[in-house]
C-alpha cells in the first residue's frame, strides 16, 4: 500500500520506472576508476582483456538475476533477498548468508568512493607537500592483517565522511529524488568523461605496439619488470586479475534491489537490469582499453593511476590539457565516484531494510521514513563506512569486499535453478532462456574458481624470496618508485586472499563455504566440524549463528511462500512472497 508522505512506514513508495532506477545504476561504470590502476599493477599488459571477459560474465549472469527478481515483485534489496528464499528451505545458514555477502561486499564502496573522491579534491586545490595533505594521525596498526595497514585520521577521513553525509541527505528524500540527481550527475560528468575516452580512438592515438607483448609482468635477474610467459605464474596472475574485476563488473545488478518501489515491477525489472549491463559493457570494454591503447603498460604502473587521484591528470595528458581543463577533469570525475557512492548506498541500505523487515537481520534496520527512504539501514551504512575509511589500504577493503561479493555470486547464481526445480509453475514476468541459467550456474563455480584460485607461492615468487616487492619498470623519477610500489602493494593484498592467506582475514572465513563446493568429498579441508556436516569452521560458525539468531523468528520462516500464477499481480505497495499466498518451501 502506498503510505501518506506525513508517517513513516515499514512500507517504499513506488515512484520509479526502469528509466529512472538506470540512472541510479549508472554509478557502476565508475567503479572503473576504482581498480583499473591495480589490476594493471597485477597482469599488465592483458588487463583491458581482464575488463572485457569480467563485464560479459557479469551480462550473461544478469539474467538470471532478472528472472528470479520478477518471483519477489514487493521485495527490496536485490539479488541477494530474492536468492535467500531458494535457500531457505535447505539451510537457516545459507539464507542470511546471501544477504551478509551481499552487503558487505557493496557498502565499502562508500568508504572507497568518498576517499578516492577526497582526494580528488585536495590534490587540485593543494599541493602534494602542504600540511592538509601530509597531516595525519595513527590510532591503530593493523600490520598484522596486512603490511603497512593502519587506522588513521587525516584531512582525507573528514572530506570523504563529509562527502557521504552529503549522499546520505540526497537519499533521505527518497528514491524519485535519488533518481532525479542521478540523471543530472550522468549528463554532467558521466557522459562527458566517456566522450573524452572517444576522442583519442577519433584522433589515432591508441596505438596497437601498447597491446604487445601480450604477456603477464614479470621481472628479471635485476628486478626490472619485464615480459612475462603464461606459465603457471602467469595464469595464477590472471586469475587474480579477474577475481579483482568481478567487484566492478558484476554491480549493475543492483537495478534490480528496486522491486518495492518499481511502478511495475513486472516490466521494469527486466529493462533496468539489462540495460544497465549494456551501458556498462561499453564502459568497461572501452575505458580500459583507451587507457591502455594510448599509456601503454609503463605509464599503467604510475601510483597515481594505481591509487586513482591520478586517472584525471592521465585523461588530460591523453588530450594534452593544460592545467584548467586537468582540473575540470578532475572535477567530473569527483562526481562520477559521487554517483558510484549513491548507486552502493541506494542499493546496500535496501538489503539490509528488507532483510530487517523479514527478520534476517535486525528489526530495527527495517525501518522507513515518509519519503519511502530506508534511513536505519543508511545510517548503518554510513557507521561502518566511516570505520572504513580510516584505513589505510582502500585496495585491501576492495578485496574483502570481493570476497563476500563472490560468495553471494555463488549462492544466488544457483538460486536461479533452485527456484526453477522447486517452483516450476509460479509465473514469472520474465523468464530466462534455459541455456544462460545453464551458463550462470557454470559461471557460479567459475568465480568461486577465481576466489581461491590464485596461490600465493605459485603467483609471487619475488614475495616467495622474501622480497615483498615487485622490481620496479624502466621508468624514471618518482613514477619509477610509485610503480614498484603499485604492484608490490597489488600482489600482497592478492596474496592474502589465496588458501593459506585466509585464516589471516576476519572476513575471509567466508571463503570455507565455496572450499565446501570445490573439495572431491563435499566437506572443505579446512572443516574442524567434520562428521557433523557444517560447512564453516567453529568461529565463523558461531559468528553468524549470532548474526541470525532472530532469524529463527522471522516473518514467514516456517511458511515461506510464491505466488501462484493464477493469482492477480501485485500492484501498490504489495506484500512480499514471504507473506504471499502459494506453495510453501518448508
Amino acid at each position: 500500500m502506498v503510505t501518506d508522505s506525513s508517517v513513516a512506514s515499514d512500507r517504499m513508495l513506488r515512484d520509479v520506472d526502469w528509466k529512472q532506477v538506470v540512472f541510479i545504476a549508472a554509478g557502476v561504470p565508475a567503479l572503473v576508476l576504482f581498480s583499473m590502476g591495480g589490476i594493471s599493477a597485477t597482469i599488465g599488459t592483458p588487463a583491458w582483456l581482464v575488463w572485457t571477459i569480467s563485464v560479459l560474465m557479469g551480462f550473461a549472469q544478469s539474467f538470471t538475476y532478472a528472472e528470479i527478481a520478477g518471483l519477489h515483485p514487493s521485495k527490496t534489496g536485490g539479488t541477494a533477498v530474492h536468492g535467500a528464499t531458494a535457500w531457505i528451505r535447505y539451510s537457516r545458514i545459507l539464507a542470511p548468508l546471501s544477504l551478509w555477502s551481499n552487503w558487505l561486499a557493496w557498502t565499502p564502496v562508500l568508504a572507497i568512493g568518498s576517499g578516492l573522491g577526497a582526494g580528488y579534491l585536495l590534490s587540485i586545490f593543494f599541493a602534494a607537500d602542504s600540511t592538509i595533505n601530509t597531516w595525519q594521525v595513527t590510532l591503530f596498526d593493523l600490520g598484522w592483517i596486512t603490511k603497512d595497514l593502519t587506522v588513521r585520521l587525516n584531512s582525507t577521513f573528514f572530506l570523504g565522511a563529509a562527502i557521504m553525509l552529503v549522499v546520505f541527505a540526497i537519499q533521505h528524500r527518497g528514491v524519485l529524488r535519488t533518481a532525479q540527481i542521478s540523471a543530472l550527475l550522468t549528463i554532467a560528468s558521466l557522459l562527458p568523461l566517456f566522450v573524452v575516452c572517444i576522442i583519442p580512438v577519433l584522433q589515432g592515438s591508441v596505438h596497437a605496439a601498447n597491446f604487445s607483448p601480450f604477456t603477464p609482468l614479470a621481472t628479471d635477474s635485476s628486478g626490472n619488470v619485464i615480459a612475462g610467459v603464461w606459465d603457471k605464474n602467469g595464469w595464477l596472475l590472471f586469475l587474480g586479475s579477474m577475481f579483482i574485476a568481478a567487484w566492478s563488473t558484476y554491480g549493475f545488478e543492483t537495478a534490480v534491489c528496486y522491486m518495492s518501489e518499481f511502478k511495475n515491477p513486472g516490466r521494469d525489472m527486466s529493462r533496468a537490469i539489462i540495460y544497465s549491463g549494456l551501458i556498462c559493457i561499453v564502459a568497461f570494454v572501452t575505458i580500459p582499453v583507451v587507457f591502455q591503447g594510448v599509456l601503454g603498460t609503463q605509464k599503467m604502473l604510475d601510483p597515481g593511476i594505481y591509487s586513482g587521484a591520478g586517472i584525471g591528470t592521465a585523461m588530460a595528458s591523453m588530450l594534452n590539457a593544460g592545467p584548467v581543463i586537468t582540473k575540470v577533469f578532475v572535477i567530473l570525475l569527483f562526481f562520477s565516484l559521487i554517483m558510484s557512492i549513491i548507486t552502493a548506498m541506494a542499493g546496500s541500505s535496501r538489503t539490509l531494510n528488507q532483510g530487517g523487515q523479514d527478520g534476517w537481520l535486525p528489526k530495527y534496520l527495517g525501518y522507513v521514513n515518509s519519503h519511502g527512504a530506508p534511513t536505519h539501514a543508511m545510517w548503518t551504512d554510513l557507521v561502518v563506512n566511516l570505520v572504513l575509511l580510516s584505513m589505510s589500504n582502500y585496495l585491501f577493503v576492495l578485496a574483502v569486499s570481493n570476497c563476500n561479493y563472490l560468495i553471494f555470486n555463488f549462492l544466488n547464481l544457483n538460486a536461479g535453478w533452485i527456484h526453477r526445480i522447486d517452483n516450476p509453475d509460479v509465473k514469472r514476468p520474465w523468464r530466462c532462456p534455459t541455456w544462460l541459467l545453464a551458463l550462470g550456474t557454470i559461471l557460479s563455480y567459475v568465480n568461486a574458481f577465481f576466489l581461491g584460485g590464485h596461490h600465493p607461492d605459485l603467483r609471487l615468487p619475488a614475495l616467495r624470496r622474501g622480497q615483498g616487492q615487485i622490481p620496479r619498470p624502466h621508468v624514471s623519477g618518482s613514477a619509477a618508485a610509485g610503480s614498484e610500489g603499485a604492484g608490490a602493494e597489488a600482489r600482497r593484498v592478492l596474496a592474502l586472499f589465496g588458501p593459506r592467506g585466509w585464516p589471516r582475514v576476519v572476513l575471509g572465513g567466508l571463503s570455507h563455504l565455496l572450499d565446501v563446493t570445490l573439495d572431491a568429498d563435499g566437506i572443505s579441508d579446512h572443516d574442524h566440524t567434520r562428521g557433523r556436516g557444517s560447512i564453516l569452521t567453529p568461529p565463523v560458525f558461531r559468528l553468524y549463528t549470532a548474526l541470525i539468531a532472530n532469524s529463527r523468528k522471522a516473518k514467514g520462516l516456517s511458511s515461506l511462500r510464491l505466488r501462484r500464477r493464477n493469482q492477480a499481480p501485485v500492484t501498490g505497495g504489495g506484500v512480499g512472497c514471504a507473506r504471499d499466498c502459494g506453495r510453501p518451501f518448508s
